[in-house]
């Protein structure tokens, strides 16, 4: 069973180990890419607005089985 944190907003058919999700918080300001086992996680954002400090985020992933 897979379980989807709703303020991380994933797509729910990323399957991501435990040990990448526990890497993640529920903000995507920071961009970065997450490795663990075969599996890459980049997490980055939209351009942000002027004076308003939310951003959404964008998740790539690529699992172990490519």
């Amino acid at each position: 069973m897979m379980i989807i944190e709703e303020s991380v907003k994933l797509p729910a058919h990323f399957r991501i180990e435990p040990e990448l999700r526990e890497q993640l918080s529920g903000r995507s300001g920071h961009q970065r890419c997450v490795e663990g086992r075969g599996e890459l996680l980049l997490i980055v954002h939209d351009v942000p607005k002027p004076r308003i400090a939310d951003r959404n985020g964008i998740y790539f992933w690529k699992g172990h089985d490519g």
